[in-house]
């Protein structure tokens, strides 16, 4: 979201962001309760003591309740989140337009995985009414969309817009591991981690790199499917990766592959297409009906047969070609951060607009 909020600064718009002092299950070394300016965005960290898993932060809304008049709109990127409700419920007393992004939360599979029946009871008693005063809900994709409808949840208004990315420079190419395929993301359940390394075996010579946190300890249920398959050395795990070195493993992989049971859009996706690297996704994965659309990737169930059959389509040059040429021009037209900024402009305009006659640009949180 920072770079979302980045380039809205520089488009004119006024942006300042609350959100908490947590990482995960860790404590930022940030300063509380203080503005500071973050590439041009304001950013104010609150702290959660207790509740956690809500993001209970009584400071965050009493904060907001005081500085109410200096906001046009409020953007949500989050759903079962206590401190959001409160800034909610302000914005509906003070009727001030407000924006929610679900950001895939909502969806019928991943509630029933995790706290299903606490979902279940702040969706009935608390999100619902959240989602029916809503002036707007983002949705990343189609599927996003479809899956919450499927939930039954109130819906007035909504769009459709995918996230941003910053489209990188071609010239730092560099020679490419065409044996090579990469996994980016969170390791759990949920990425179908496990039917990726089944299909290593069905590809001999061929190697997996696999990168992301590892919060749940899932990583040694894998580890032991890697040594059962004997594929030790060739499939690797290397923990999290960030800037060059993150930027280094697209440029060098021969394909990403992201086969998740589900996602709301596929952030890694687009960001592997940026640096133009050929992509394999599931069906579950949002961006997937644009993808096979547009034939800028390779579709498919999440299966090891189908997976390395894919890879091994990869291998055809023209194909390769054809996908890339095809994925860079999906990316500049739909998915460049500058779309986005444009297109997330004019709905915060449309949404000040049908509740004050006067045009000007936004101040949003």
């Amino acid at each position: 979201m920072h770079r979302l909020c980045k380039e809205l600064v520089k488009q004119g718009v006024d942006v300042t962001v609350y959100t908490s002092n947590l990482n995960g299950n860790d404590i930022l070394d940030v300063k509380t309760n203080t503005e500071v300016i973050i590439d041009g965005v304001r950013v104010i960290y609150f702290p959660s003591k207790i509740l956690k898993k809500l993001y209970y932060m009584p400071l965050l809304k009493q904060h907001f309740l005081k500085n109410v008049s200096n906001y046009d709109l409020v953007h949500c990127h989050s759903v079962f989140n206590y401190a959001q409700n409160g800034v909610l419920s302000i914005c509906k007393k003070r009727g001030i337009p407000f924006i929610l992004s679900p950001r895939g939360m909502l969806e019928s599979a991943l509630i029933r995985q995790k706290s299903r029946w606490l979902k279940a009871i702040w969706l009935a008693l608390v999100e619902k009414n959240n989602l029916f005063n809503a002036d707007y809900i983002n949705f990343t994709s189609d599927r996003e969309l479809e899956e919450y409808k499927k939930l039954g949840l109130p819906i007035k208004n909504s769009y459709i817009l995918g996230n941003g990315i910053e489209l990188q420079n071609r010239k730092k190419e560099t020679r490419r591991d065409q044996k090579s395929i990469l996994f980016v993301g969170r390791i759990n359940w949920k990425k179908n981690i496990d039917i990726m390394i089944e299909s290593i075996a069905l590809l001999p010579g061929y190697k997996l790199i696999i990168v992301g946190p590892d919060s749940e300890n899932y990583w040694k249920k894998l580890w032991e499917l890697v040594k059962k398959l004997s594929l030790e050395n060739r499939v690797e795990y290397i923990g999290e990766k960030y800037g060059a070195d993150k930027q280094d493993l697209f440029r060098n992989a021969g394909c990403l592959a992201l086969i998740s049971k589900s996602e709301n859009f596929g952030n890694v996706v687009i960001e592997a297409m940026s640096y133009n690297t050929p992509v394999i996704v599931s069906k579950g994965v949002g961006i997937s009906d644009t993808i096979e659309k547009t034939n800028s990737g390779l579709v498919i169930e999440p299966s090891a047969i189908q997976l390395a059959e894919s890879v091994k389509k990869m291998e055809n040059e023209e194909l390769r070609k054809a996908i890339l040429s095809n994925a860079n021009k999906l990316i500049q037209n739909k998915y460049s951060i500058e779309f986005v900024v444009k297109e997330t402009k004019k709905i915060y305009q449309i949404c000040i607009n049908e509740k004050h006659t006067n045009i000007r640009a936004p101040k949003c949180v």
